[in-house]
């Protein structure tokens, strides 16, 4: 089972959730089968299927142990379009502020120092900054592909890298790096061809129109980094291999970790929960934090907007 408590005498038994979250998916799978099988003219079976997805998202958000579920595509089917992003040591806290399902922030944690556990205002000012960035670069692609969309990403909150190497061109005007991962999702629908021409059409935008770091924040003044830390950062973002940080092996598999649950490493809990962190409009403009909070915590909505399966 995917939720399961292990009580100290060595004794496993599934944990109290762990039906209700079973059984809503149990019910959601076989809507699923039925509504294939059978879809109706006025459209009666996909508006039941829509209310079991609620359901099951209603006691998966809900359930405060911790869970391990991920939504699979078989090979050749369609999907909602995502992307997964991988930066070992990126030059800035990307993920900053990301917010756990009940719309409460996630706490950062650090790996270099005992005292460098957190990161700066500053800091977290431009990883928003170039988060939003890198949801506008997404959106514009997908108005030249004819989708105009609206852009999500989810993010666990950021790590210090372990030992940022002398030299290293990922490597912030901290003098630090951040291990960092990134989901994005759009609402269209695409094949393994179409999602891999759409992240070489992304990295390529963001090759040529790399976040220059020109405009100032929507913060209070004293928050506002300087100039030269605002060059600095946007010098050190220019420099990540967008081409290896963009996995195209995710659409292989067809396959991704659902927001809120935890990634497993050699069968360990490796933690890394991705919560709702940054989403823009289909013409770019960026998302209110209030806005943000409100969707972190309506689990269905939550859902919707951050599930890569089509139906």
């Amino acid at each position: 089972p995917p939720i399961r408590h292990h009580p100290s005498e060595g004794e496993s038994r599934p944990h109290p959730d762990a039906p209700a979250v079973l059984a809503a998916g149990a019910r959601l799978l076989q809507q699923r089968i039925k509504v294939r099988r059978y879809t109706s003219a006025d459209g009666c079976g996909r508006r039941a299927q829509a209310h079991l997805r609620d359901e099951f998202a209603t006691v998966y958000f809900s359930s405060q142990e911790p869970k391990y579920l991920c939504e699979y595509v078989p090979s050749g089917g369609a999907f909602r379009m995502f992307w997964d992003i991988d930066l070992p040591c990126a030059p800035l806290p990307l993920g900053a502020g990301a917010l756990n399902t009940a719309g409460g922030q996630q706490e950062a944690t650090g790996r270099a120092s005992d005292e460098g556990s957190m990161y700066t205002v500053q800091e977290a000012t431009l990883a928003r900054e170039w988060m939003q960035w890198l949801l506008q670069s997404v959106t514009k692609i997908m108005a030249r592909a004819g989708a105009p969309t609206a852009a999500y990403a989810a993010a666990a909150a950021p790590e210090r890298a372990a030992a940022p190497a002398e030299g290293d061109g990922a490597v912030g005007p901290s003098g630090w790096g951040w291990r960092c991962g990134v989901h994005v999702h759009v609402d269209a629908i695409v094949g393994c061809e179409g999602a891999r021409a759409l992240t070489h059409a992304l990295a390529d935008q963001l090759i040529r129109s790399p976040w220059a770091a020109k405009e100032g924040p929507t913060v209070r003044e004293a928050d506002s980094p300087p100039s030269s830390t605002r060059a600095a950062a946007a010098q050190a973002c220019a420099r990540v291999d967008w081409n290896a940080a963009l996995d195209l092996g995710v659409y292989r598999t067809g396959s991704l970790r659902l927001v809120g649950s935890h990634k497993v490493k050699q069968r360990q809990d490796a933690g890394r929960v991705y919560g709702l962190c940054a989403a823009v409009g289909a013409a770019g403009a960026a998302w209110s934090e209030a806005d943000l909070r409100r969707l972190a915590a309506d689990g269905p909505g939550l859902m919707r907007a951050l599930s890569i399966l089509n139906d």
